[in-house]
């Protein structure tokens, strides 16, 4: 079964949708046998707080040994949120939760998000270091 029905199940194409392409790395040379890009279709008025739950509930990202793996979620370029293994849920970064897919950036026309893998590094210091990063650096 693809990750897209595992994900978003009985989903139709609609005015309603928009497309969203997904990715992350890999976590090590095992996990990178296939690609972990995957496209799919959410309403528009879905929120950045319930994709990001349902990334996580559905196992997208990979857990590993130990239980502490971070993530940097990117949207395009930017950074919007740490995901971290422990943590019940994200610390958004230069948006909110509640932002509707259809506010965020696209890149031909679909919403791009990668999930860059920091390791095991303290996922406090990650937030802590990118929520006081000024916009030009």
């Amino acid at each position: 079964m693809k990750l897209r029905q595992l994900l978003f199940p009985n989903k139709r194409i609609s005015k309603d949708l928009i497309s969203i392409q997904i990715n992350r790395d890999s976590v090590c040379m095992g996990d990178d046998c296939e690609s972990h890009k995957t496209i799919f279709e959410l309403k528009r008025d879905t929120t950045l707080a319930k994709l990001l739950q349902k990334i996580k509930n559905k196992g997208y990202l990979a857990q590993i040994q130990g239980g502490k793996a971070t993530w940097l979620v990117i949207n395009l370029k930017k950074e919007i949120a740490v995901v971290a293994q422990q943590w019940r849920d994200p610390k958004y970064l230069s948006i909110n939760g509640d932002t509707k897919l259809s506010e965020l950036e696209k890149g031909n026309g679909q919403i791009r998000i990668h999930f860059r893998y920091l390791t095991q590094q303290d996922p406090d210091i990650i937030y802590n270091e990118y929520i006081n990063k000024t916009p030009n650096e």
